[in-house]
């Protein structure tokens, strides 16, 4: 939580589309947790209102100026339809009314569909791009093209992991704007639970906690376990989440017979997860890219069940090699290769010291570098930079 009540901290305001999706924690975490600002949110639509009952929110409602006006602005002036829809006004008025000193703007797509309407802004802002935002959406028409004006415009652009940073320079980002700003977990929601390795008798517990959507691997998970299951057939996969590939994964479950042991729990929320977390022995999470070009950061739920010590298995992409080192705190195989992954598993069931090694390994290096606290006064330095910083754009 914020230790400010006070009024004399300054603050900052973010700008986020939908306030905010349920899988959404991390940026949620983020918000909230700030100590030397006070968070207010301005977003174009609110949801799930009992989840994120924090902080103060703004709905950006932009009346149209009259017509007349418009008129003007569109056809004899010729400005962009920020301007003359009043966007601009409307965004200004917002940042005024809540006295906001700098704004934080998520993610690297709506910076592309609001920079005209940002560039007139009197403070300055900052960009973070998680990952659909920079393996798909910035590349669309409209949105490429107005990508020079957000890297220009903006103080400084916020990368989650260490593989998005030559991804930014390429598209035309300044080096020198760059900063690491790494996800975190609240670890206190998934403290490390001590598992009795030797006692899982032939009965292995996989998860994976995502979206249903192509990128998290779903398919590659149930394959692999699938596999696994010829070894040791009263194992169990749960897994959590929900999304538009539902139904795929569901029809993939019963076409390899699988119905009976394998769960698809939903949505769950921390407590529950965590709990969840407890019960199992192996965390599955086998990114990849999608046919759209749509790319991991660091997955959070990664995060979370290193914490609570599972041995994690996860897939040579993205950020997820930042966070698992090979044999050491988990485990990697390439991209599509279900085949690897049971195998390596099957091998390592034999094997309680390392299971032990790995998992304490695990739980050690979240709490060593991806804690709310370690992150956020990181975000919070880039955040007093970018106030004090001179602008360099024109």
């Amino acid at each position: 939580m914020q230790s400010g009540s006070s009024d004399k901290l300054p603050i900052l305001a973010s700008f986020v589309g939908t306030y905010l999706k349920p899988e959404m924690w991390h940026v949620y975490n983020q918000i909230t947790g700030l100590q030397n600002y006070r968070s207010v949110v301005i977003t174009r639509k609110r949801e799930n209102l009992t989840l994120f009952p924090e902080p103060q929110v703004r709905i950006l409602n932009h009346n149209l100026p009259s017509w007349p006006w418009r008129y003007y602005m569109k056809f004899v002036h010729r400005a962009p339809r920020e301007i003359y829809k009043g966007l601009v006004d409307a965004l200004r008025s917002e940042l005024d009314a809540c006295q906001a000193s700098l704004l934080h703007v998520y993610f690297g797509h709506e910076a592309t569909r609001l920079v005209l309407a940002l560039r007139h802004l009197h403070i300055p802002w900052v960009v973070s791009f998680h990952g659909a935002d920079l393996g798909r959406y910035v590349l669309r028409g409209e949105d490429k093209q107005r990508l020079p004006l957000v890297f220009q415009n903006a103080r400084l652009v916020l990368a989650r992991c260490q593989y998005f940073i030559p991804k930014l320079i390429n598209l035309g980002c300044p080096p020198e704007k760059i900063r690491l700003n790494r996800t975190h977990i609240l670890t206190e929601f998934f403290p490390y639970h001590q598992r009795s390795w030797s006692a899982a008798d032939g009965v292995w517990h996989w998860c994976q906690a995502s979206r249903f959507i192509p990128k998290k691997g779903l398919a590659d998970t149930v394959r692999a376990f699938s596999i696994f299951l010829r070894k040791y057939p009263r194992s169990h996969l749960h897994i959590a989440g929900d999304g538009p590939q539902r139904k795929e994964i569901e029809q993939l479950v019963r076409h390899l017979q699988l119905t009976d042991s394998v769960t698809l729990h939903g949505m769950l929320n921390r407590a529950d997860l965590a709990e969840l977390y407890a019960r199992c022995h192996f965390f599955l999470h086998p990114s990849l890219t999608d046919p759209d070009g749509d790319i991991e950061g660091v997955p959070n739920s990664l995060l979370e069940a290193m914490s609570t010590g599972l041995i994690c298995i996860g897939t040579q992409h993205a950020g997820i090699p930042e966070v698992i080192q090979d044999g050491y705190n988990g485990l990697l195989v390439p991209e599509s290769s279900p085949e690897m992954i049971a195998e390596k598993l099957i091998e390592l069931t034999s094997r309680t010291q390392q299971l032990e090694q790995l998992s304490q390994a695990a739980s050690l290096h979240i709490s060593k570098h991806y804690t709310a606290a370690i992150q956020i006064a990181f975000l919070e330095q880039y955040y007093e930079e970018a106030m004090t910083q001179k602008s360099t754009s024109p």
